[in-house]
């Protein structure tokens, strides 16, 4: 996968923690420890096995409900 396309989905998914209220703070793209830590906080409120890394079924809810979210609230306006 090239870089460019990581960034993406590492943004994609800092901006879905952001929005869940487990803040990465800038989303970026870039996977620092803040990220990391909110990945784990993420986890635990899943009760899922806590390694601050998402998994790709983690990674495809939480981003698929924050598009879905700023979809919904973009009708509304």
């Amino acid at each position: 996968m090239k870089k460019s396309a990581r960034r993406k989905i590492n943004k994609d998914i800092q901006t879905a923690l952001n929005f869940f209220g487990f803040h990465v703070g800038v989303a970026d793209g870039v996977l620092g420890r803040r990220t990391k830590a909110a990945v784990s906080e993420y986890q635990a409120f899943q009760g899922v096995a806590i390694n601050g890394t998402l998994s790709s079924k983690q990674r495809h809810t939480s981003v698929s409900y924050t598009h879905l979210r700023a979809h919904e609230t973009s009708l509304h306006l």
